[in-house]
């Protein structure tokens, strides 16, 4: 095996001049950039039914992460395009570009199938699904939801996802959302950047 020269002393230009003219090191930069290109194609054939049907209610986009980042609100019936799709059988980067796309106000009329859709998802198979869907929970529940969003953080089944579902406990003035932080601190089951956060908050 051929021992890969270290970069000697300079400007930061020169280190990566140094690094470009190794070639073990531009073969292994050039395989990663192959890989994330077919990644990417992949999920852009993946989500070519999506996006149809997002055309047909006359929202046209390139990327489903063109809504996601989008900065103004798109068609209530895109919402219920996505939401018809959240279920279906897509890649997993897909399915979370979808999920994130729902956290806008105008998914709220769909709260409980995105809870649905984040119980029927396994957080060891589909973590990046997870995560979107939690973000998506998150994103504009009333209070009326929170007794809910907290059996949802309580539950060991959801792994780490669980943390985006404090958001909304966390920036309510609400009195029951600090009572909620406060009884989920306790739980013994949280665990990491859930019960991290827990105690963050309740400092405050």
């Amino acid at each position: 095996m051929t021992k890969r020269k270290k970069p000697s002393g300079g400007t930061a230009k020169d280190l990566l001049d140094e690094l470009y003219a190794d070639p073990t090191w531009r073969g292994e930069i050039e395989l990663e950039e192959a890989g994330i290109a077919a990644d990417e194609a992949e999920s852009d054939a993946a989500s070519v039914p999506v996006r149809e049907d997002l055309r047909s209610v006359g929202v046209d986009v390139d990327s489903l992460w063109d809504l996601v980042n989008a900065s103004k609100p798109y068609p209530t019936a895109a919402v219920s395009v996505l939401t018809r799709h959240l279920t279906r059988s897509y890649p997993d980067d897909v399915t979370e570009s979808i999920a994130r796309a729902l956290a806008v106000p105008e998914a709220l009329s769909y709260w409980q199938t995105l809870k649905t859709a984040y119980l029927n998802t396994p957080a060891d198979q589909r973590p990046l699904s997870k995560e979107g869907i939690a973000i998506a929970l998150s994103a504009y529940p009333d209070e009326s939801k929170f007794p809910e969003l907290a059996r949802l953080i309580e539950d060991e089944r959801h792994g780490d996802s669980r943390v985006y579902l404090l958001h909304p406990l966390e920036e309510s003035e609400a009195p029951q959302a600090r009572v909620m932080l406060k009884r989920l601190s306790s739980n013994p089951a949280l665990t990491g950047e859930v019960r991290y956060r827990l105690a963050h908050n309740l400092k405050d």
